[in-house]
């Protein structure tokens, strides 16, 4: 399986999930006044949700069929081999791999929670691939108002830093004392956003961890390669928080100390970044196991930093263009001063600043709340449906300094740090990201045009990829299932019959303009039902997924030979489906200023989009050569393709 077949990055559609809706900076959430417990948003239902339905085995053999038909115009053998083939599944072997999926459910009491959650759970952590680029994306937040710019003559990173760290832990204060409030107006599942503080992935041979420290009080910072301790809640409580006046001194004295000479203890051409959160998961698990083998300092270190809150990474460079500020959110430089095994605030030396997050336990739909409060508080914006904060108490006295992590590294670590540094430089190197910044029009308009804004940027990409490669592509959307208890994500199938008659209306010179706008109107309205399909649980991925994981167990794990259904599963079109030639997610809340991950396959793009007020952004991403992929020319596409159909629609 690639690294991401079952992408979960960041969960959201316009149609499918409800969002952040902005005036200027406004939001309207109306929240529950009763608060739920931490140990319930962990380990209970508070919001008696019910459980995510296992779709129809006949519902999901033909929206499966439906998905094939704009990806075999041109070949009409294919298709009518893989409709043959799945009567015969339905017939035979369908009913069987459908019926252990729905008794295994229902036996089950506790963990898993819905028929999908150990196997996706499986996915990401059982994956052995890279988590950078393959993996973890990024959102960037918009940058203040004007009438809460930093003060003139104070500097930027620090205090921008210092700003979101303070309300991150008021954040966390609400969480852990019970007085969290949910979504009042359509409940949602509330365990990750219990998760957020003090998570860490922690890598293991053939299968990863994950961990929770919800009593941690400290954050790591890296600056310069190096890893500063820094404490930020103590008194009798263990809840005041460090003022943001200590903790801007805390963070310029990082800075400072990161860069002086003598370079300290801890040479940045030691940093183990590389090496224990960038390369293969198994990997990172045997440079773990020989840190820890060596020294206890070394053991220290990584407890200090699988513990923290959050971590903060503090960029020495400015970036001069979106693209340079998307790379830098997304990888670093070569992976330099990132710990992508946590969750952590990048800020550039400007003050601009993103969340890389770790994806195994995490998804967009629960980071656009977080970063929506946070950003809201930070800045002291008053939006309706958005609390800010109460006042958090404060340290009666200053914590103790920071304190920097130390490593001890072996000779052979050394070596394999030189090769972890140089591999992914490559690796890097080995992607493009090509960044719209599309300003003609954005979701105000599609909504004076009455049209699904979520529903004209996916035909603009299905468009701009028919243009640029000559065929209709197999497109991932991921939306949330959060209306369900511990539910994730389900694929929006994008690509449709209606969306290829659009796509060729479009390449057609003799449509007119009625003939095209009826064209977009039923490609929209045709979006729309499979988004909120997929959302109530109704899509086809997960479905399928469980059933392939019947077949394995019904055989007893052996090889694919005389499975039940593997005549079905192993028809070339189930995999080209779902090759993901697009993987895309929209994530749209006024706050974020663009949201960004690596492609999931070869062949294929990765398309994170904000659609704002007035403007649509995508980093587009792709992998180099081979000839199969052009991120700057898709780019280009994007653009014409959102031009025409805004003419489309005036």
């Amino acid at each position: 399986m690639s690294a991401l077949s079952f992408r979960s990055a960041a969960s959201a559609t316009s149609t499918a999930g409800r969002k952040l809706r902005s005036s200027r900076h406004s939001s309207i959430r109306p929240l529950s006044s009763k608060g739920v417990s931490y140990n319930d948003m962990v380990n209970g239902n508070p919001l008696d949700l019910p459980r995510l339905p296992i779709p129809k085995l006949e519902n999901t053999v033909s929206r499966y069929l439906q998905s094939l038909e704009p990806l075999t115009r041109d070949r009409p053998e294919d298709l009518a081999r893989a409709r043959a083939s799945a009567d015969r599944f339905l017939k035979g072997d369908g009913p069987l791999l459908h019926s252990m999926v729905v008794e295994k459910d229902a036996a089950q009491k506790g963990y898993p929670h819905s028929y999908i959650e150990g196997l996706w759970d499986d996915m990401y952590l059982e994956g052995r691939w890279s988590l950078p680029i393959n993996s973890n994306p990024y959102l960037a937040l918009k940058p203040p108002p004007k009438d809460s710019a930093v003060p003139p003559g104070s500097d930027p990173q620090i205090v921008g830093a210092a700003r979101f760290i303070s309300s991150l832990l008021k954040w966390n204060r609400r969480v852990r004392d019970g007085t969290f409030q949910p979504d009042a107006a359509r409940p949602g599942c509330v365990r990750g956003y219990a998760l957020q503080g003090g998570g860490a992935r922690v890598a293991e041979k053939g299968r990863d961890t994950v961990q929770h420290y919800p009593e941690s009080r400290h954050a790591v910072v890296f600056c310069n390669n190096r890893i500063f301790k820094v404490e930020l809640l103590g008194g009798e409580d263990g809840q005041s928080q460090i003022s943001e006046d200590d903790l801007s001194k805390h963070l310029d004295e990082i800075r400072s100390s990161a860069f002086s000479e003598p370079y300290g203890p801890s040479p940045g051409n030691s940093f183990v970044g590389h090496l224990l959160t960038s390369k293969g998961r198994d990997e990172c698990a045997a440079a773990r196991e020989a840190l820890k083998g060596f020294s206890p300092t070394n053991g220290a270190t990584l407890s200090e930093i699988d513990s923290a809150i959050f971590a903060v990474a503090l960029d020495d460079h400015d970036t001069p263009d979106l693209q340079a500020e998307s790379r830098a959110f997304l990888t670093g430089d070569g992976g330099r001063n990132r710990w992508f095994d946590k969750h952590q605030l990048v800020v550039l030396k400007n003050g601009k600043m993103a969340v890389n997050f770790e994806h195994s336990f995490s998804d967009g739909m629960d980071w656009t709340r977080m970063l929506g409060e946070i950003w809201h508080d930070m800045y002291s914006v008053q939006s309706r449906g958005v609390l800010l904060f109460p006042k958090a108490p404060l340290l009666a006295s200053p914590p103790p300094p920071p304190r920097e992590l130390l490593w001890k590294l072996p000779y052979e670590l050394k070596r394999e740090l030189a090769s972890a540094r140089k591999e992914f430089d490559e690796a890097c190197e080995g992607y493009t990201l090509d960044p719209v910044e599309f300003r003609d029009f954005g979701k105000d308009s599609c909504k004076e045009w009455k049209m699904s804004p979520d529903a004209v940027a996916q035909m603009a990409f299905q468009l701009a990829f028919k243009r640029l490669h000559g065929t209709m592509p197999s497109v991932y959307e991921s939306c949330t299932t959060r209306w369900f208890h511990r539910g994730r994500t389900e694929v929006i199938r994008s690509c449709t019959t209606e969306s290829a008659d659009f796509v060729s209306a479009m390449e057609s010179e003799s449509k007119g303009k009625d003939t095209l706008r009826e064209a977009l109107n039923a490609a929209a309205t045709k979006h729309i039902t499979v988004a909120k399909a997929a959302a109530t649980g109704e899509g086809v991925d997960r479905h399928m997924l469980a059933m392939r994981s019947a077949a394995a167990a019904e055989a007893g794990g052996g090889g694919e030979g005389n499975r039940a259904g593997e005549e079905f599963f192993g028809d070339p079109l189930v995999a080209e489906s779902a090759g993901w030639r697009l993987s895309t997610s929209n994530l749209s809340p006024p706050f974020l200023g663009s949201f960004g991950f690596g492609p999931v396959a070869g062949n294929g793009y990765g398309l994170g989009y904000n659609i704002d007020g007035d403007r649509i952004t995508v980093p587009v991403t792709a992998f180099r050569g081979g000839g199969h992929t052009d991120g700057k020319l898709m780019a280009k596409e994007v653009v014409r393709a959102l031009r025409e159909i805004g003419d489309v629609c005036r």
